[in-house]
């Protein structure tokens, strides 16, 4: 990547005036600088640095971008990336690994790397790191370390090979780590263009709901539904853009814009953003154009969709991201079949979205009056004709279960017995109308929106008793009743359950007697249960919890797709790790106060104090973290592993709490938004510890 021009304002005269250039000097301190303290997180680091580094050997050599990652595991605890470019000869290792700052990138954007530190990346996660350069037909081994504070390289040896060329740079892990390591990858690996082939099955795939643009798209929310970020990607590198208030974002949230190469700038340690006035320009520029032809994308999206359905369901989808001020510009009626169109009372969405919908005239018009609409929610068992009294929400109609009612009579207690728990349109016929023609224009209607639907007698069919050869009615023996159980774990009374679910879908057996649960493990109770299952399901897609009585669990026994529910959850309780809040308190800093633009204006111990509380959100950030005291503890009676926080930094305490008494206090709770104030009372504290220390 070509690295921006920073140039020095002196300018040389030959006048008499005497120049004098600075130099680094080589010392223990300026190395930890350069290598392990650039970086917040050495263990992304050292998976971003190796993996780029790795894609640019391969763009240097002409070839597909090719590149192996080792993730760490139980039995094999070491990280490595393997490239396929052309290798390093002994005196090119010997010159990149002895030299920080050494960069081949600068004079081209096809690269992703441009500051020539990210190679040693390994040394801010470990105290070594090894180096195999595979070139032509040699294999040359050298170990990376830090001796008396300063990176050497040593030369271990070399042997003859058949590898094709390229480099693999090797760290070891901590056991602790190895968890980490995956999790970081699965943070990284999506926005590359490149994937690595990996030992071990990890989520690399980046998951986009819609894509409106080549240059742009949202983000799956797979944290906080309130999240308000942004980001940039640049060089296969995801950054968040910083909430500042000299970036106009337009009310975007979660959106993802793909620059080119040098577009913005970032930190030393290519970890954050560094918001100066070239990258707050083009941050505004292109919000600025993702605002103009948002609009025009989203009503193409719109009228691409083939149905009703995936039209609506779009609408919803780009609503809960479109600002506010744009959201009057996109409508999705103009798109909607006939008969939905005509079952609006009005233009369309609001500001506050699909409007509500019934059997208006025009509706019944293009229907020749020959049809009456009811509705039941999942709730209830009552079914109420859809009018102008009781209107339904367009996307409730549209994802309701449907069922054209093609018999005369005895359907209504069948139907609602089947779809307990669902909700449900059913279409009728009207009053004496003909039934054959009712039928054939329920079809059609549903047909020209792109509403699946049943039809009442093939569910009636499934509840009704077939003939033996004589001609006998026999009784279906796959009838199952079953209870509901709510997220606030209330058992319902037992109702027949939907017959085509009953071998298709996945659903964990609870057992019951009468609304009981039925546990075998009697130490954990089932409250406990449900709030590890309902832990569970953020982190994974829950099969239903259904409660089965006692008459009918030998028959789910036979089936595949019933799984017991305590035999279940604690099976996928094992394959995690999960994190619980520190025994101690810990403060939560001010943004506004201290943050990544601003904390290295702050004293060392103030700036090691930060990074290590931000350390802790993060670990208590995700899918893992185990709020909830009580459902932490349910987890542990029931055998899950918890991974304790670790401190990432050496913070001392005694100093801070000694010397920064003030400091502390305006970092971490909201008592000023004066940024100068905090920084300057930071410098008299630490002026006070200073001459205090002396005496």
């Amino acid at each position: 990547m070509i690295q921006q021009n920073y140039k020095n304002s002196v300018q040389e005269t030959s006048d008499g005036v005497t120049t004098t250039c600075f130099s680094i000097e080589v010392n223990e301190s300026m190395f930890e600088m350069l290598t392990a303290k650039v970086y917040n997180d050495p263990l992304l680091a050292v998976v971003r640095e190796w993996s780029t580094n790795a894609c640019d050997a391969c763009i240097a050599a002409e070839l597909p971008i090719k590149y192996d990652v080792h993730l760490p595991t139980a039995e094999e605890l070491y990280f490595s990336v393997r490239d396929y470019g052309t290798g390093l000869s002994p005196e090119d290792i010997v010159g990149l690994f002895s030299n920080l700052g050494a960069s081949t990138k600068r004079n081209s954007n096809a690269f992703n790397g441009t500051l020539g530190i990210g190679r040693m990346a390994g040394l801010a996660a470990s105290d070594s790191f090894s180096v195999d350069s595979y070139y032509n037909g040699t294999q040359y081994s050298y170990v990376v370390s830090v001796q008396k504070g300063v990176p050497v390289t040593m030369h271990l040896g070399e042997n003859p090979t058949d590898e094709p060329n390229g480099l693999c740079l090797s760290v070891d892990v901590e056991p602790d780590n190895v968890h980490r390591y995956k999790e970081k990858a699965e943070a990284l690996y999506p926005y590359f263009d490149h994937k690595p082939n990996l030992n071990i099955e990890a989520k690399t795939d980046l998951v986009i709901e819609e894509r409106l643009s080549d240059d742009w798209f949202f983000k799956s929310r797979d944290t906080s539904r309130f999240s308000q970020h942004n980001y940039v990607v640049m060089s296969q590198v995801v950054y968040e853009i910083p909430n500042n208030n000299a970036v106009e974002n337009h009310g975007f949230a979660n959106l993802v814009i793909k620059v080119p190469p040098g577009s913005v700038t970032f930190n030393p340690g290519r970890e954050s953003l560094s918001m100066d006035k070239s990258t707050i320009a083009f941050l505004n520029q292109q919000f600025k154009l993702i605002k103009e032809e948002y609009a025009s994308s989203a009503i193409l999206a719109l009228s691409e969709t083939e149905n009703d359905i995936e039209l609506v369901k779009k609408y919803r989808y780009l609503k809960e991201r479109t600002p506010s001020e744009l959201i009057q510009q996109i409508n999705y009626l103009p798109f909607a079949s006939d008969p939905l169109k005509a079952m609006h009372s009005n233009s369309g969405p609001s500001y506050y979205g699909v409007q509500p919908i019934y059997a208006t005239r025009e509706f019944s018009e293009k229907t020749s009056g020959l049809l009456t609409l009811t509705y039941k929610s999942k709730h209830l068992v009552t079914a109420k004709k859809i009018n102008n009294e009781n209107k339904v929400n367009t996307d409730v109609f549209l994802f309701a279960n449907h069922v054209v009612v093609d018999v005369k009579t005895r359907f209504k207690s069948t139907l609602t017995g089947h779809y307990s728990g669902d909700s449900l349109i059913t279409w009728q016929r009207e009053g004496t109308a003909d039934l054959n023609e009712a039928v054939k224009v329920a079809k059609n209607t549903l047909d020209e929106m792109g509403v699946p639907y049943k039809l009442a007698s093939d569910i009636l069919s499934e509840y009704e008793g077939t003939e033996d050869e004589n001609g006998k009615k026999e009784k279906r023996v796959e009838a199952l009743y079953t209870s509901h159980v709510s997220s606030n774990n209330s058992i319902a009374k037992s109702s027949l359950h939907p017959a085509d679910l009953v071998e298709t879908q996945d659903y964990l057996c609870l057992r019951l007697s009468n609304t009981t649960p039925v546990l075998a493990n009697t130490e954990v109770d089932f409250e406990e249960y449900m709030a590890v299952y309902r832990h569970l399901n953020i982190i994974e897609d829950m099969p239903k919890v259904m409660g089965v009585p006692k008459k009918y669990q030998n028959y789910v026994n036979d089936l595949d797709n019933w799984y017991d529910f305590e035999a279940y959850i604690k099976e996928r309780i094992q394959q995690y790790s999960f994190r619980r809040p520190a025994d101690y308190h810990v403060p939560t800093t001010v943004s506004r106060i201290i943050n990544e633009d601003n904390y290295d204006k702050f004293p060392e111990v103030i700036q090691l104090f930060y990074k290590e509380l931000k350390g802790y959100r993060e670990y208590m950030s995700g899918q893992y973290y185990v709020d909830s005291p009580y459902t932490a503890n349910a987890f542990k009676r029931l055998g899950a592993e918890f991974v304790p926080y670790e401190p990432q930094y050496d913070v001392d305490m005694e100093v801070l709490d000694t010397y920064y008494s003030n400091t502390q206090k305006l970092i971490t709770t909201y008592t000023t938004d004066d940024v100068a104030l905090a920084i300057n009372v930071a410098k008299l504290e630490r002026f006070h510890e200073l001459h205090s220390t002396e005496q």
